[in-house]
């Protein structure tokens, strides 16, 4: 049985051992492709460092006072947007606090609508009695 351990040891040994080798040539390959990374990000530094070099200083001064009016633009633009939040809650306050008022208005007034229905019921009954009166032929005795 103790012989039996020990072989199940040595296979997971083995195993391990295998996994190990695995795992370190794979460390390998990545140290080799980060040292290559590495080695390109350096050449595209000195490729744009050597291409701001290059840049004429009036150029460069155009570029910084470029710079400047786009902050200043985007500070403003910032601004501009929070006056605008604050204004559309305001809007939005507004309307809700009219909302509520004509949800009030609608409830005084339709009870009153159903008595106008109710009074022009009336007076088109009173309109046709009348214009009963008026064509009605007169009495033979006038």
């Amino acid at each position: 049985r103790l012989r039996a351990r020990v072989e199940q040891g040595q296979s997971t040994s083995v195993a391990y051992d295998s996994e190990l080798a695995r795992l370190s040539t794979d460390m390998a390959s990545m140290r080799q492709t980060m040292e290559t990374v590495h080695s390109s990000l350096a050449q595209i530094n000195a490729a744009v460092q050597g291409a701001v070099d290059r840049v004429p200083p009036a150029l460069q001064a155009r570029l910084q006072a470029s710079d400047q009016q786009v902050s200043q633009l985007k500070a403003q633009m910032d601004m501009t947007s929070q006056e605008l939040q604050k204004s559309l809650l305001e809007v939005t306050h507004r309307s809700d606090r009219l909302a509520i008022q004509l949800a009030d208005l609608s409830g005084l007034v339709k009870p009153r609508l159903g008595e106008v229905v109710g009074m022009r019921q009336d007076l088109t009954t009173l309109q046709q009695r009348m214009d009963a009166l008026i064509l009605r032929p007169p009495p033979a005795h006038i």
